[in-house]
């Protein structure tokens, strides 16, 4: 393996050493600082030259460095073997991401080794080329980072230690087995893998065990959920003709950005409300705001003559509405946290704190209630989530959910009532008046055009 120019170390390192003296970056809410680890060995790590460009750092991207702190993401992101690391795919990806939702910030968290072969990517496994243990260290940093921020996905790139004839045998197996256990280790069962391809640089010619490691990769990608599989055909190398150089590593991390895309495709809000700020709502059309004032992180609604009515940018027949709140008192008889037109899909809060979720049949008539078992006490923040599943023409299932646990469940069977494209929160409008007003404080809300489940409204 060639060694980078000793002009190219000393200014990595002289760069290094000013960007960890830098000031801390700000980091945003936890829920807003979505962290990627970055798993595998010299492909991951990055080998590729680093450039001018590779050194300006976007505002919205961030790395773990080897102290453990958080500074300007700039290639190199990785440290495994200094003076020889350079560009790898991580901050392509990340700058890929960066903007694609208001205020989040992407944390990089280098754990890639050169030269690791999978045997080393378990409990206690050491690798004497960068003198650690990899999955150890991966966990540590992974778990030091997710006391910042949330853990969404993992970027996977190992395998050509893995090679030969006896160890592409055991691949597949030992592939299952590390990124079922980095879910595990990491309470993070749903986390999102992107596995990227071996090199298939022009003229290369694979052997049987090279193959055979692609094969397992493809086949994981299949077997286990949320798993994707990224091509590198038409990348190219450095001269070694083993590592992706800088331009190939730059593409290679625009496709995992669009391959983690689709993976999340089902999880990105169709509209979202953040920190009760109606600036920083998206996807949605606000078409009345009425008596409803924003104070620090919440939306405050007066439970008089308060309301806020969306347009949506469709009619939804199924969909899941996942929102934080505060009670502020509980209402006389009954209070609209939100509704559908006229008040025929309704979320209420009675006067004891417990909570109804109602929908109406076609004919106007057919009532069906989903209610809570347990109440919701004023003053104490909590997440409500209310899903409308049409699971055929003939039969609408509700489900409501308080912090993750289902609370209730109602199935209405013939057609529903037809509703329009738009949503109110703080009261239901049949007719324009303020009817089933509610005190409440609107902290975040998300709306998702597909079902999810309890664990999944917790976590998000």
């Amino acid at each position: 393996m060639k060694r980078k120019p000793f002009a190219t170390v000393i200014f990595t390192l002289l760069l290094s050493a000013v960007v960890t003296a830098a000031e801390a970056v700000k980091l945003p809410p936890k829920e807003k600082f979505h962290l990627f680890l970055l798993v595998g060995q010299s492909n991951m790590a990055g080998r590729g030259t680093v450039t001018p460009e590779d050194q300006k750092p976007h505002p919205q991207v961030v790395m773990q460095n080897q102290a453990g702190e958080w500074i300007p993401a700039i290639d190199p992101i990785h440290y495994d073997k200094p003076g020889i690391a350079g560009v790898g795919p991580a901050r392509s990806f990340a700058n890929q991401l960066a903007g694609t939702e208001p205020g989040i910030t992407i944390g990089l968290i280098p754990a890639a080794c050169g030269g690791s072969p999978i045997s080393t990517w378990k409990k206690g496994g050491f690798w004497e080329q960068t003198n650690s243990h990899p999955y150890d260290d991966a966990l540590k940093r992974a778990r030091l980072a997710m006391r910042d921020g949330t853990l969404k996905g993992i970027l996977f790139h190992q395998g050509e230690s893995d090679c030969t004839e006896a160890a592409s045998k055991l691949y597949h197996d030992r592939l299952v087995a590390l990124l079922k256990s980095l879910r595990f280790e990491l309470d993070a069962p749903d986390v999102p893998i992107v596995i990227g391809q071996l090199s298939r640089f022009p003229g290369e010619t694979w052997n049987e065990a090279k193959t055979r490691v692609d094969a397992a990769q493809q086949l994981v990608a299949k077997e286990l959920p949320k798993v994707a599989f990224v091509s590198s055909e038409g990348l190219t190398s450095n001269p070694d003709k083993i590592h992706f150089d800088s331009a190939s590593q730059r593409e290679f991390g625009k496709r995992y950005a669009q391959a983690y895309r689709q993976l999340i495709a089902g999880e990105i809000p169709l509209c979202s409300l953040t920190g009760g700020k109606l600036s920083e709502l998206t996807g949605a059309q606000v078409l009345r705001a009425a008596n409803v004032e924003q104070k620090d992180d919440a939306l405050l609604f007066n439970g008089v003559n308060s309301i806020l009515t969306l347009k949506l940018p469709k009619t939804l027949k199924t969909f899941t509405l996942v929102a934080d709140v505060v009670v502020s008192r509980l209402p006389d008889q009954e209070g609209a946290l939100f509704a559908r037109p006229g008040f025929h899909n309704m979320l209420s809060i009675g006067k004891s704190g417990g909570l109804r979720f109602t929908i109406f049949g076609a004919d106007k008539k057919t009532l069906r209630v989903a209610r809570s078992e347990n109440v919701v006490v004023p003053g104490i923040r909590c997440r409500i989530a209310a899903v409308v599943e049409e699971r055929s023409p003939e039969e609408t299932r509700l489900t409501l959910y308080i912090n993750g646990l289902e609370e209730g469940r109602a199935t209405l069977r013939g057609a529903v009532y037809p509703y329009g494209d738009t949503l109110s929160f703080g009261a239901a409008t049949p007719g324009g008046e303020h009817a089933f007003p509610l005190a409440f404080r609107l902290l975040n809300f998300r709306l998702f055009d597909r079902v999810l489940n309890g664990r999944e409204t917790f976590a998000l």
